[in-house]
């Protein structure tokens, strides 16, 4: 069950939640955890999902402000204390292959986080994983041989575009349900808001919206 009032918040809000101590890193990541594993498998979002990882990397997040609660000095924290979020898979990830979406390579863990990433992290975030990407980044949709296409999640028959198309489906469509019926599986938009937070979904009507896989 997704928890609509956590899943209601933006960025900002979820980032002050953060910091005050009101939602614990912990509790933040394990919410998105428990989306990734309920939807991942309908829209082909992840290619890897870091969950023990980033579970730990939460609990470090918690004892750091703790610690600075303790002190008074909470101004401290870093700016993205305890934000999940997740990289595409052509970004370097220290300890997460990095397939660049192609089964021609060979998937070893990344020695050291790349740019985007020790940034990101440098300042607290949370990596949940890797987002699924056309092979090599080249193409408009995001299709390869090593895991699931990303789906459009209000018509799932469809592709979610690339070669962001894992971060497009995680992003459009996963504050929602999925109901099945009659063979039929049906995505339900609750308010149009991201799986990441950061305000409303891009190029979506809010309220219920309805798509069919035959």
């Amino acid at each position: 069950m997704v928890d609509l009032s956590l899943q209601a918040l933006n960025a900002a809000a979820l980032r002050d939640a953060l910091a005050t101590g009101e939602l614990s890193a912990r509790d933040a990541t394990g919410h998105f955890l428990s989306v990734i594993e309920a939807r991942n498998r309908h829209l082909g979002a992840f290619i890897t999902i870091t969950a023990e990882q980033a579970l730990a990397d939460a609990g470090t997040a918690d004892t750091l402000h703790a610690q600075l609660s303790r002190a008074h000095r909470l101004s401290e924290l870093p700016l993205l204390h305890g934000m999940p979020l997740a990289f595409k898979d052509l970004t370097d990830v220290a300890g997460v292959p990095t397939t660049h979406g192609s089964a021609a390579l060979e998937h070893k863990p990344a020695p050291e986080d790349g740019a985007l990433a020790a940034t990101l992290k440098g300042q607290g975030a949370i990596s949940l994983g890797k987002t699924q990407v056309p092979e090599f980044g080249l193409t408009a949709y995001s299709e390869n041989r090593i895991a699931p296409p990303s789906r459009n999640p209000h018509s799932l028959s469809r592709s979610s575009g690339g070669s962001s198309g894992g971060s497009a489906a995680g992003r459009g469509g996963w504050h929602g349900s999925f109901r099945a019926r009659d063979g039929r599986r049906r995505f339900h938009s609750h308010s149009g808001r991201r799986l990441w937070p950061g305000g409303a979904q891009a190029g979506a009507r809010h309220g219920a919206i309805r798509s069919e896989r035959g």
